[in-house]
């Protein structure tokens, strides 16, 4: 995990697969059509706990001496960071309603709502006329909840949230 609002990211190498496996382990960094999940769970005696969900930006295979390493990039929202965009007008006069709409139009990710602060409204400015979006998603987003809040993703869920405010659950 990261301080600052960007993907997180997981590397993970796996040593000395099978022939089959390693081949079958293979994943573009230039794909930008193909999602592939990709979920860390740790724990003890069996009680494992999401530690990272995300998707694969990379994966390959390569020989360092007597072992051979797959190497495992993945990136939680990776999808959305790269592909989420927008480029239609919305009609929404709560800010609130708008950064909703616009991470419904996100279809090639799978990342869902995790929270939207309710004081998006009272903060932000109203929307008074419809209004036309042709960026980034997320930088969308960003833009409509303004300097007063945090926009990440965190286990493929986006939260938009004062910087005052915490996640539900344990730490």
């Amino acid at each position: 995990r990261q301080i600052q609002n960007g993907p997180a990211e997981a590397n993970v190498t796996i040593y000395n697969l099978n022939m089959n496996n390693r081949e079958n382990l293979y994943f573009d960094r230039f794909n930008f059509d193909g999602y592939r999940k990709f979920e860390i769970y740790l724990g003890y005696s069996g009680q494992l706990s999401l530690c990272f969900k995300g998707n694969v930006m990379e994966c390959y295979s390569v020989r360092k001496g007597v072992n051979f390493e797959t190497h495992i990039n993945a990136w939680d929202g990776g999808a959305y960071y790269t592909s989420g965009w927008n480029s239609r007008t919305y009609n929404n006069k709560s800010p609130k309603k708008q950064i909703e709409a616009l991470q419904g139009e996100v279809t090639e990710s799978k990342v869902t709502v995790g929270k939207i602060s309710d004081q998006v409204d009272y903060y932000a400015y109203d929307i008074i006329r419809p209004t036309a979006f042709y960026d980034n998603t997320l930088r969308n987003i960003e833009n409509i909840a303004g300097e007063e809040f945090d926009v990440f993703v965190e286990n493929e869920k986006l939260y938009v949230m004062n910087k005052n405010e915490a996640r539900e659950g344990a730490v």
